[in-house]
């Protein structure tokens, strides 16, 4: 069964800064299969209506996009200015491509929110970042690397989002002795591609999904199996650890499985229950919609102008729907004796995963991860 937040937990809430405007084209995009009119900024009030319904509440912030940077730097002091209002802690995160963060937007942040935690999305060297490109089918790998070393001049310590692609399989020492080139990255969190079944329908600038997909059917060519990621992260584990790399950086899911096993809290939403009902994120256009890695429209839970209470959208009051299709998918948890390591995964996955031949394999790929850890973390201990 979903756990619902009670009034004193933490959320987090994800803004989607410039919805899915963005200065790059990567071909496994997900935030462009979701349905957007138009191009829009998220309006502070939109934010501001949320924090008066979130009182109480400390709120983890997640500066979003598409590309958050985008909306230039008289925008974003705005919102950082509501976001000061709350009268509970707020800690922020920002998510960003690299290409933007330049000089003056990292003084920006020191001056405006010297807290404020980065992530930069980089899937490793030219070819495991290669479908991340921009408009004109640029690589754009040179120029976030440019943005690494200026953060190490002004001694910031950043994460990185890489997603493990066809492109990254086979690769996991390759991959980890090119980040440990950059000294501020203190943190990587390896995301699997386990697209099936994309559409190109809403991304009409990259003719590279149709060619990598021309049938829209099954996995497309840049994508993964669960099993192929689990087999990557077994391989990266070795390498982090017979490398010495965890004195560069600590890599999840490695560090999530680890924290089971020493029985540590985790705050990775894969391996606990605290998952999609701790999540809100809000559109430009005033919906609100549950965690991001749901499928829109399908996931919308309220929209700002009519929404009363943060109760109704965290517990999907208007979307009993959504809430039946997550419990779903929980229910096969409760008879597997993986329970308490696994935590569920990620259930937007799962429910995407139902009737087709990976569902059960998304269950495998974590047992095998935690299987392979766990025999190597006993024989330490021991």
């Amino acid at each position: 069964m979903l756990r619902l937040p009670n009034k004193n937990e933490p959320i987090s809430i994800i803004l989607k800064l410039a919805g899915d405007t963005c200065n790059i084209n990567c071909t496994y995009c997900f935030e462009k299969r979701k349905p957007y009119e138009k191009a829009l900024i998220i309006k502070p009030d939109y934010i501001k209506r949320l924090l008066e319904i979130s009182k109480g509440r400390i709120i983890n912030i997640e500066l979003h996009g598409g590309e958050p940077l985008i909306i230039g730097m008289e925008k974003m002091l705005e919102i950082l200015n509501v976001l000061k209002t709350h009268d509970e802690k707020v800690n922020i995160n920002i998510q960003t491509n690299g290409t933007l963060l330049n000089k003056q937007w990292i003084e920006f942040f020191i001056k405006e929110w010297p807290e404020i935690s980065i992530g930069i999305s980089l899937d490793g060297d030219m070819k495991a970042n290669s479908f991340r490109i921009d408009y004109q089918e640029n690589f754009i790998t040179d120029k976030v690397e440019k943005t690494l070393k200026l953060l190490e001049d002004y001694e910031i310590e950043i994460g990185i989002i890489g997603v493990v692609t066809r492109n990254s399989l086979g690769r996991s020492q390759e991959l980890l002795d090119y980040y440990s080139q950059f000294k501020s990255i203190k943190f990587i969190r390896f995301v699997p591609c386990l697209d099936y079944n994309v559409t190109a329908d809403n991304n009409k600038f990259n003719k590279k999904i149709k060619e990598l997909n021309p049938t829209n059917q099954g996995i497309p060519a840049w994508a993964t199996t669960p099993l192929e990621y689990a087999n990557f992260v077994n391989d990266l584990y070795d390498t982090w650890k017979t490398k010495g790399y965890y004195n560069n950086f600590l890599l999840e899911p490695i560090q999530s499985v680890i924290n089971k096993y020493y029985g540590n809290h985790t705050k990775l939403c894969h391996f606990t229950e605290m998952k999609c009902s701790y999540v809100l994120t809000l559109y430009p256009d005033g919906r609100i919609g549950s965690c991001d890695e749901l499928s829109m429209p399908e996931s919308v839970v309220g929209h700002i102008n009519t929404v009363e209470n943060i109760h109704d959208l965290l517990h999907m009051q208007s979307n009993k729907l959504l809430r039946n299709d997550l419990n779903k998918v929980l229910e096969k948890c409760n008879t597997c004796t993986y329970k308490n390591q696994c935590g569920g995964g990620c259930l937007a996955t799962r429910v995407r995963y139902q009737d087709t031949p990976f569902y059960e394999e998304y269950c495998q790929h974590r047992i095998q991860i935690i299987d392979y850890i766990y025999e190597d973390l006993l024989t330490v201990t021991n």
